[in-house]
């Protein structure tokens, strides 16, 4: 049985399943009028966005990974440090102004 485990205001763990999860975070709602996307859900309702290193944002995007690399770097656009390694997620760079302005120079 796969379980989540939680730290305890009072000290110790907290083990629950995933069920138990979604049924604590709906009595939360509905006693604090306070609504929160089901776990491994984007806020939208949606399955996760998953993260993507900067090989696949240039296949996504036509885009050179060393570009992406060389902006993530100079902290141009929107990444995640996980270690050593840089990822990014596709929503945000491509509605970011660093990205905009680099597709209007050069057509793809």
């Amino acid at each position: 049985m796969d379980v989540l485990l939680l730290p305890d205001p009072a000290g110790g763990c907290l083990a629950l399943t995933y069920e138990e999860l979604l049924r604590a975070r709906e009595r939360a709602a509905a006693v604090s009028g306070c609504a929160q996307p089901a776990p491994g859900r984007e806020a939208n309702g949606g399955p996760p966005e998953g993260l993507l290193d900067s090989a696949g944002l240039a296949a996504a995007t036509s885009v050179p990974a060393s570009w992406w690399e060389s902006a993530a770097r100079e902290g141009r656009v929107p990444h995640r440090k996980i270690g050593r390694w840089v990822r990014f997620r596709l929503s945000e760079v491509v509605s970011h102004p660093a990205f905009m302005a680099r597709a209007r120079r050069s057509p793809t």
